[in-house]
C-alpha cells in the first residue's frame, strides 16, 4: 500500500510540474506573440510615413572638379606665411611659397614607404631653390591619399647654407589637395539635409570620420621626427553652412584640438579657441572632407570620409601598439681610469608595452634591480613605426643605459649610448631582423653590443619585439559567433640563445614554425614553435605558447616560457608575440647558462 501511495504522489508530482512548464510555456510564447505583433506594427507604421513623404531632392550626379585645388601653411624659421590657396596641379607636388619665388616641392616617390595610419612617408630629399648661392632645402614628405580625390600631408626639414651646410631656417608646411565637389552637388547635399530635417528622418547633419596629423614647430619637434597622427569626427550642417569637428592624438604631450568652421560654397574657414583652419568638401556628394590646421605651437591636417548612416560600425585602425622584451648582459673586467669594474650579470625587466616609460634615475633602482611601480608610466610611445622602435634598455639597467636606444630598423649601424660617462659614453653596435605582414604587423629582434673605443664590447644586447595595428574591441567581440569562436593560425617564429657576453657560439636568429588554435570564446591562444637546429639551451627545438587573451592582447606564463602578443589587422587575421626563457623570475643570473638563456618572436596568419 506504501509503495502505491508513493508511486501515486510521484505520478502527481509529475503531473502538477508539467502542467506548471505548460502554463509557463504558453505564457511565453504569449510575450512572445504580443512582441512580435509591436515589432510588425511598427514596421507597418514606417512604411506607411514612408510612403506619405514627398519625393526626396534628385541627386544631379554632377562630376567632381577636374582641376586639383587645396591649401597650404607654411613656415619657415619665424616667417609663417598663414594659410593660402595651393596652386598644385597634381597629387605630386607641391608649389611652396615659402620664399621670394614659388618652390616646387616633390611629395610623392616610388621608394615611399607606409607609415602610420594609412599615411606614407618618402626618402629624404634635396633641392636647391634656384639661387646662385646653394643654399638647399632638405625634407620629408608624408601624406595620405584618399582614392585619389584628396591628399593631405606635411613637408618638413630644415633649410642649409649647402647640402651639409648651416641650418638657415626651418621648414614645417601643411597642405591639402584635391578634385573639388561640384556646386550642383554641394546645393543637393544642402537640399537633402533640409529634407531630412523635415520629414524627421534625422536633424539634417552629416557625420564625417578619419584621420588627423600635428607636428610642433620647434627643432625638437621637426628635426629627425615625424607627424603625429591621430583620429578624426565631424557634424557637418549643410543647412546652417557649419562644421564642427574634434581632432584627437590619444598622447600626453599633443592636446585635442577642436574644428569650427563656415562653409563658403565647397570650402570652409574658421577660427576657433586658437585654431585657425581651412578645407573643403571633395568627391561627389561632398564624400571626403579635409583641411589644415595652425595654431602657436604646430600645425596638421585632418581628412574624413563621411559616414553611412545605415551601415555597420566599422572598425578603425588604430596607432600602432606592440610589446618588447630586452636583455642585457655583461661579464667581469676591470675597467680603466678608475671606473670601476664590470659583473657577471643578464637580466630582463618585465615585458614592456608601447606606453610603457620611465621617469626615474638611478638612485630610484632598488638593489636587485627592480624599478618602483610610481616611476615607471604609461604615457610612452614606443612604436611610432615599422621602420624604427625605441628599445627600452634604460628600463632594464637605468644607471648603465640612461636613455632609451632610438634604433633603426631599415639601417641598421651604430648609435651613442647615454650612460653618463660623458665624452666615455659607448655605442650600440646592432643588427636588425624582422617579418612584415601586409605592414599590418611586424615581429622582429634587435641585436648587438654596447661596445666602449677603450675596453671593447661591455655588454650584449638582445631585443625581441611584435607591434602593429591592433584588431578593433568590437571586431575582436564579433570573432565569438564564427565558427564556435575557434580558429587556427599557423607562421613564421624565430629563436636565440647565447644572450650572455660570456657564451660561446652563434648570437643571431633563427627561423622556425608556428602553429596556434585559438578559442575566443574561453579566451585561450594555445601553440607551439619549432625549430631545427643544435641548440645549447633547447635540445629539443621545441617551445610551447600558452596564454589568456584580454581585449585584443594576450599573456602568459606557462612551463618557465613567459610571453605576450595580440591579434592584429581586421577580423584578428594575424596574431604575433614575443617569449623569452622566464626560469627564474627577472631572468636574472651571472655565468653564462644562468639567467634568461633564450628569447624570440612568432608571427602566423588565420587560416
Amino acid at each position: 500500500a506504501d509503495k502505491r501511495v508513493a508511486a501515486a504522489q510521484q505520478e502527481r508530482d509529475t503531473a502538477l510540474a508539467a502542467a506548471q512548464d505548460a502554463e509557463t510555456k504558453a505564457t511565453a510564447a504569449e510575450a512572445a506573440k504580443e512582441e512580435a505583433e509591436e515589432r510588425a506594427k511598427a514596421a507597418e507604421d514606417a512604411l506607411a510615413a514612408e510612403l506619405e513623404l514627398p519625393p526626396a531632392p534628385t541627386n544631379p550626379q554632377s562630376p567632381v572638379n577636374a582641376t586639383v585645388t587645396g591649401f597650404q601653411n607654411n613656415l619657415a624659421g619665424k616667417s609663417d606665411k598663414g594659410i593660402s590657396s595651393n596652386s598644385s596641379s597634381s597629387y605630386d607636388k607641391l608649389s611652396s611659397n615659402l620664399f621670394e619665388k614659388n618652390v616646387e616641392l616633390k611629395l610623392t616617390d616610388d621608394k615611399d614607404e607606409s607609415y602610420e595610419g594609412e599615411f606614407k612617408k618618402g626618402p629624404l630629399q634635396s633641392l636647391r631653390p634656384g639661387s646662385i648661392l646653394l643654399n638647399t632645402i632638405k625634407y620629408t614628405s608624408t601624406y595620405k591619399n584618399f582614392d585619389d580625390e584628396m591628399q593631405i600631408g606635411h613637408v618638413y626639414g630644415d633649410y642649409k647654407t649647402s647640402e651639409n651646410g648651416i641650418r638657415l631656417d626651418l621648414l614645417n608646411t601643411v597642405n591639402i589637395q584635391g578634385n573639388s565637389t561640384d556646386a550642383k552637388d554641394m546645393d543637393y547635399m544642402k537640399e537633402l539635409s533640409q529634407y531630412n530635417i523635415d520629414n524627421g528622418i534625422n536633424d539634417g547633419k552629416v557625420a564625417y570620420s578619419g584621420v588627423a596629423s600635428y607636428l610642433g614647430n620647434t627643432k625638437d619637434e621637426i628635426i629627425g621626427k615625424n607627424p603625429i597622427i591621430g583620429t578624426s569626427e565631424f557634424k557637418v550642417d549643410f543647412v546652417d553652412s557649419q562644421v564642427d569637428g574634434k581632432l584627437s592624438f590619444a598622447r600626453p604631450d599633443v592636446t585635442d584640438k577642436e574644428i569650427k568652421a563656415v562653409i563658403k560654397g565647397n570650402t570652409f574657414a574658421g577660427n576657433w579657441n586658437g585654431v585657425d583652419t581651412k578645407g573643403g568638401f571633395y568627391g561627389e556628394d561632398a564624400k571626403l572632407l579635409g583641411g589644415i590646421y595652425q595654431t602657436n605651437e604646430g600645425k596638421g591636417t585632418y581628412g574624413a570620409e563621411k559616414v553611412d548612416p545605415e551601415a555597420a560600425p566599422k572598425p578603425t585602425e588604430s596607432k600602432i601598439s606592440g610589446f618588447q622584451s630586452t636583455a642585457l648582459s655583461s661579464k667581469y673586467k676591470e675597467l680603466p681610469f678608475g671606473q670601476g669594474t664590470l659583473e657577471n650579470a643578464i637580466g630582463y625587466a618585465a615585458i614592456r608595452s608601447d606606453k610603457d616609460t620611465w621617469s626615474g634615475n638611478q638612485g630610484d633602482v632598488a638593489s636587485d634591480g627592480t624599478l618602483p611601480d610610481d616611476k615607471v608610466l604609461d604615457t610612452g610611445d614606443n612604436f611610432t613605426a615599422f621602420d624604427k622602435l625605441s628599445v627600452r634598455a634604460d628600463m632594464v639597467k637605468p644607471e648603465s643605459v640612461q636613455k632609451p636606444l632610438n634604433v633603426s630598423l631599415t639601417n641598421p649601424s651604430k648609435i651613442g649610448v647615454e650612460a653618463g660617462k660623458g665624452s666615455l659614453n659607448p655605442d650600440f653596435v646592432y643588427k636588425s631582423v624582422y617579418e612584415n605582414f601586409d605592414q599590418q604587423m611586424q615581429v622582429g629582434h634587435v641585436y648587438g653590443h654596447i661596445n666602449s673605443s677603450i675596453v671593447g664590447d661591455v655588454s650584449r644586447v638582445a631585443n625581441v619585439y611584435v607591434q602593429g595595428y591592433a584588431t578593433s574591441l568590437a571586431g575582436m567581440e564579433g570573432l565569438k559567433d564564427v565558427n564556435e569562436g575557434k580558429a587556427q593560425y599557423s607562421g613564421k617564429a624565430t629563436y636565440i640563445e647565447n644572450i650572455h657576453l660570456g657564451d660561446s657560439g652563434s648570437f643571431a636568429p633563427v627561423d622556425g614554425t608556428s602553429n596556434f588554435d585559438v578559442d575566443f570564446v574561453s579566451n585561450s591562444v594555445k601553440g607551439e614553435l619549432a625549430f631545427d637546429g643544435d641548440f645549447k639551451y633547447n635540445p629539443t627545438g621545441k617551445i610551447g605558447i600558452e596564454a589568456t587573451i584580454d581585449g585584443n592582447t594576450f599573456a602568459g606564463n606557462v612551463n618557465g616560457i613567459d610571453t605576450a602578443g595580440g591579434f592584429y589587422g581586421e577580423e584578428a587575421k594575424f596574431l604575433g608575440g614575443i617569449y623569452q626563457d622566464a626560469s627564474v623570475p627577472g631572468g636574472k643570473g651571472e655565468l653564462p647558462g644562468s639567467g634568461t638563456k633564450f628569447q624570440g618572436t612568432f608571427g602566423a596568419e588565420k587560416q
